[in-house]
């Protein structure tokens, strides 16, 4: 089993959030550190991990590494709590 990262970032335009296309980073540190440059000029960062299994095919729920900003409001806080 092994694990993917992805960085969902958001640009806000008037009262509204978008959501950019995703990158996935091999590693944690990649991607916290991509999220932390994107942070500049975004709106809002929510880092994902993602287990996939041997064959890559994703199991489980992704789990929330981090959350930056104004987010969409499907995020809850119970996942906000995790981060």
């Amino acid at each position: 089993m092994s694990a993917c990262y992805f960085v969902q970032a958001y640009k806000a335009k008037g009262s509204r959030l978008i959501g950019q296309a995703s990158e996935s980073y091999g590693y944690a540190d990649e991607a916290l550190a991509a999220a932390k440059r994107l942070a500049r000029w975004r709106a809002g960062i929510v880092v994902l991990q993602r287990e996939l299994d041997d064959e890559g095919i994703p199991r489980g729920l992704p789990r929330v590494l981090a959350i930056h900003g104004q987010v969409p409001q499907g995020w809850d806080e119970a996942e906000r709590a995790v981060a």
